[in-house]
């Protein structure tokens, strides 16, 4: 490989880098226990501070 190749190809390792570190924002584990019911009333129950990501006024159902 040429000195072109190689700049081509890091360049491009370093530009494609950026989505698999963006990809980590996809993921919805949010808390075990909502995990172990498939996020089943996530969003509706307000039993803790994660509801905040499905649903911010179920905040006001969380108590303590």
């Amino acid at each position: 490989m040429n000195r072109y190749g190689k700049i081509f190809a890091l360049t491009a390792c370093m530009g494609f880098s950026n989505y698999a570190i963006a990809a980590s924002f996809q993921i919805q584990e949010q808390n075990a226990k909502d995990l172990g019911t498939a996020y089943a009333g996530a969003g509706s129950l307000g039993e803790d501070a994660s509801t905040n990501f499905y649903n911010p006024a179920a905040l006001t159902e969380v108590t303590g």
